[in-house]
């Protein structure tokens, strides 16, 4: 909430629907589980990548925290537009998969459970808050 504060300048704009939601998502938290590097911004756009398609370096780490490391899979997976979704998710910048040929977020949560050994139940709630 208060990065969203930040962002709308001295002026300040009397947002009740922001209120609503930063209300919700806090009533709504999920136990925290874990506590790692959280990014703040993990996404295609912000990663450099092999021919082989292999990460070979995160960039923009100027938001990085501590938390619990689904908040960076709920920002991926909010910002992992593919062809099929349609119209652009206002405050969301474009993103790489909009092209085609890119897996589902389904199996962005399988692979992200099966190397981490995370249940991703909670996932959902994550996608909310990005």
């Amino acid at each position: 909430m208060r990065q969203w504060e930040l962002s709308i300048g001295p002026a300040g704009v009397d947002e009740p629907l922001m209120d609503g939601l930063h209300a919700d998502l806090v009533r709504l938290a999920p136990p925290q589980r874990r506590t790692g590097i959280v990014h703040g911004d993990f996404r295609l756009g912000n990663v450099i990548s092999g021919m082989d398609g292999t990460i070979r370096a995160v960039l923009d780490w100027e938001l990085a925290t501590l938390g619990d490391p689904l908040a960076d899979l709920g920002w991926l997976l909010a910002s992992w537009r593919l062809p099929e979704d349609g119209d652009a998710v206002p405050g969301v910048p474009a993103a790489a998969t909009e092209v085609g040929g890119f897996r589902g977020r389904d199996v962005l949560v399988e692979q992200y459970a099966a190397r981490t050994g995370t249940d991703p139940g909670q996932v959902d709630y994550y996608v909310a808050f990005a």
